[in-house]
């Protein structure tokens, strides 16, 4: 009775609201689609659990979720007949899980940004831990067509039947027969052509087409898979790129370059290949408002991944507010896992004797050069006493700085070989590539310190990383840093704080994971993980990285290098105040009233009776 409910209501509702007016109200079907895909009965309407995503509720089904009913859904009429415990209907939020119903208050969520802005646009993947949400599931065909299957060896395979998986497999097979080059050398893509044709040939890998401004990470999630990177550089041709998008009329080779291609242009159905996949890899986030992408797509691993948080600080009164704000906001947005103070310090401080934060303790590193006061090197040292001492279980570690700041909840495993990470602020730009001769200032200090990289990944925190990758990478991480510190009296003029930007002075620790992760064939995707004020002004990640001044318009400002900082908040902002700047006052607003004053810690540290490292390793 309920689908019959949700039938009719949808057809009055696609009848009376689809015009040209509405912006694309049925974003991926006509009125005329939804009217017949109800009446062959090609859609089946269910709600899910608490903080799950219609991704996870249509799979249970047998089904895959549909984007194009979330615009049908998206009204007070529809949501309080899918919920008829609903008593009231809010329509002023806006959030990518939305619509959706909120049990506690009885409100059903109307998203009122469905169309204004891409990041506000609802998904198959969203959730949120207090909603249920109302999801269209059509059936398994075209180009998510999947069945999962018990083998005799135990292992689950993937068969699929789809016009594009049939045509880019077809094309892949012969390629790979023949001489396939393989642009990256980094460990993750060391494979033999003979195990890219089995997993074709044994249904592991799949082939996929995104919607428009749609990534491969969303693409293959959608169709329940993960994303598999190991596939771009072979997909990246001209006749894989016109199998994959038949209706093309011409191919684009050496204009365009990014981690969104290669990709079709539908708006002059041209194909694009990526001329720079070196310097510009492509990715499994990557995308663009005008193309669609082709995606390589695997079988997700069974059970899900534990995922812990870390980041390093010393016993500091300045870290001590971070550390407590933190916490709070790690709980508050839900994070999946723990989260561990890695603190740099000769014994236990306030906040260990008080059970505040779980910490790990190392004492400081000390590199044994002389004049050489830099703190950062205790980063990959209290993360490599961690491993060793307090042997993690998770599988996915979170590596964030103190000064993050957790908005929404993030929950993403890592497989080895393929960590996710912020793009820095720096970019490699080598001579060869660019059309000068000449390289950028980050590409010389690649040049000198990177030992027979075939690729550089410029990344900073957040970075998440397979445990097994971080044990290979952080004892090395230290040892680059130790290098290019003893290397200081060469370093060029350029290369300092004082001439550039670039800072390397202060930045060591951040080339160091860099080139470390390079020489070992580590390769990077590169996510949007993070917003920072003044630079964003949506907020469009999980994470705030509160680490430059915000200033208001009317002249207040806050800067986390103030004495006060933990206490003086400007509040409250000016309405005309961005949104990423308003959540990151927002939120110190509310930790200070309610975590109090901070003390400062570094006056009551504890003794180990451990000696400070003296010699580097």
């Amino acid at each position: 009775m309920q689908q019959l409910r949700y039938h009719q209501l949808l057809r009055n509702h696609s009848d009376t609201t689809t015009s040209k007016s509405d912006i694309e109200l049925l974003s991926d079907g006509s009125a005329d689609e939804v009217e017949e895909d109800i009446k062959m009965k090609r859609v089946t309407f269910v709600t899910t659990y608490l903080n799950s995503s219609c991704s996870d509720a249509c799979t249970r089904a047998g089904r895959v979720c549909e984007r194009k009913w979330f615009d049908a859904f998206n009204s007070c009429q529809v949501l309080r007949e899918a919920f008829p415990s609903s008593k009231h209907c809010n329509s002023s939020l806006y959030r990518r899980d939305l619509p959706a119903y909120h049990p506690q208050d009885a409100t059903v969520l109307v998203n009122s940004r469905q169309h204004r802005l891409r990041e506000h646009a609802t998904t198959c993947w969203s959730k949120f831990a207090s909603n249920h949400r109302i999801c269209g599931c059509g059936v398994l065909k075209g180009e998510v067509q999947l069945s999962i299957s018990n083998a005799s060896n135990g292992n689950s395979s993937i068969s699929f039947h789809t016009p594009v998986h049939k045509r880019v497999s077809k094309i892949l097979l012969n390629h790979l027969r023949g001489v396939v080059h393989l642009i990256s050398k980094e460990r993750r893509l060391q494979r033999q052509k003979a195990d890219l044709v089995d997993d074709i040939k044994q249904a592991r890998s799949s082939f996929v087409v995104g919607a428009l401004q749609a990534d491969c990470w969303h693409a293959c999630s959608d169709a329940g898979l993960v994303c598999e990177r190991q596939w771009f550089d072979v997909l990246n041709n001209c006749e894989v790129l016109h199998a994959a998008f038949p209706e093309r009329t011409r191919c684009s080779v050496g204009v365009y370059a990014g981690r969104d291609v290669p990709a079709y242009r539908p708006g002059d159905r041209t194909v694009l290949v990526n001329s720079e996949a070196r310097a510009f890899p492509s990715s499994c986030s990557g995308w663009h408002n005008a193309t669609q992408r082709v995606c390589g797509c695997g079988r997700k691993a069974l059970g899900a991944a534990r995922l812990h948080t870390v980041y390093n600080v010393q016993a500091t009164a300045y870290f001590e507010w971070q550390v407590r704000y933190m916490h709070l906001w790690f709980k508050q947005a839900k994070m999946p896992g723990q989260i561990t103070r890695l603190l740099s310090a000769d014994g236990p401080d306030r906040l260990m004797w008080e059970k505040e934060v779980p910490t790990h303790v190392s004492v400081p590193y000390v590199s044994g050069i002389a004049n050489d006061s830099y703190s950062p090197y205790n980063k990959p040292w209290a993360i490599m006493r961690w491993l060793a001492e307090d042997k993690p279980v998770a599988e996915t570690i979170l590596i964030v700085d103190p000064d993050c700041m957790f908005v929404d909840r993030l929950e993403v495993s890592v497989v080895e070989n393929a960590p996710i990470a912020q793009q820095a602020f720096f970019s490699f730009v080598f001579g060869e590539g660019n059309g000068t001769g000449k390289d950028n200032v980050a590409a010389e200090v690649a040049r000198r310190y990177c030992k027979g990289c075939t690729f550089v990944d410029a990344v900073a925190v957040p970075i998440m990383i397979h445990r097994k990758d971080l044990e290979k990478i952080a004892p090395l991480w230290l040892a680059k840093t130790l290098e290019m510190r003893r290397d200081r009296p060469n370093w060029a003029a350029a290369w300092s704080e004082a001439t550039s930007s670039l800072g390397l002075g202060w930045t060591t620790e951040m080339f160091g994971y860099v080139f470390a992760a390079a020489e070992l064939g580590i390769r990077h995707e590169i996510w949007n993980l993070q917003n920072a004020a003044p630079y964003d002004k949506r907020l469009t990640a999980p994470i705030i990285h509160y680490y430059e001044r915000v200033s208001l318009s009317d002249g207040r400002s806050w800067e986390k290098k103030s004495a006060d900082a933990a206490s003086n908040i400007p509040w409250p902002v000016p309405p005309d105040t961005d949104l990423v700047s308003a959540t990151t006052l927002m939120k110190l607003h509310e930790a200070y009233h309610i975590l109090g004053p901070s003390l400062d810690t570094s006056k009551k540290v504890g003794r180990l009776g451990l000696k400070p490292r003296q010699k580097p390793i």
